[in-house]
């Protein structure tokens, strides 16, 4: 797929980079990104944003690109949430997707106290989990398959 032919740019392009030659560049969009190597993510995308299908694939790349590593990638889909919506604090859907992502900043971190140098080294080092979920707009999540 071309992003150029699903993203209507047009006039406009020139807000977000200054040559049309950058639009594939994978430190402008991740659309183009490998993730080799990077930490752990967490993407949270609505099924009514622009974008939806785009952050899927950038969760599952970041999956199998650190497939073997103790790198998770959780991915939250949730259900009617148009894009940037956890700015809008009044809904229920927001403040689930702020708290979880408070949630998975704490995991992350304590995982990496839990996992000193010495432990890695001793293989004692423990895995944080990948997951799917779908999230209905009262908060429900559901473990999707990836």
């Amino acid at each position: 797929m071309d992003i150029m032919r699903v993203l209507p740019f047009g006039d406009r392009e020139h807000f977000y980079v200054k040559s049309h030659d950058l639009i594939r560049h994978p430190y402008v969009s991740p659309f183009y990104a490998t993730y080799e190597h990077f930490p752990p993510m967490l993407v949270q995308t609505g099924t009514a944003e622009r974008l939806y299908d785009e952050g899927k694939r950038c969760a599952k790349s970041h999956r199998v690109a650190n497939a073997g590593r103790h790198t998770p990638t959780r991915l939250e889909i949730y259900e009617e949430m148009p894009h940037v919506w956890q700015a809008l604090t009044f809904l229920p859907s927001a403040k689930e997707a702020l708290r979880r992502t408070s949630l998975f900043i704490v995991d992350v971190w304590q995982h990496a106290s839990n996992n000193s140098d010495n432990n890695a080294a001793n293989n004692t080092a423990t895995a944080l989990k990948d997951w799917y979920l779908k999230i209905d707009t009262h908060g429900k999540a559901t473990t999707l398959p990836w």
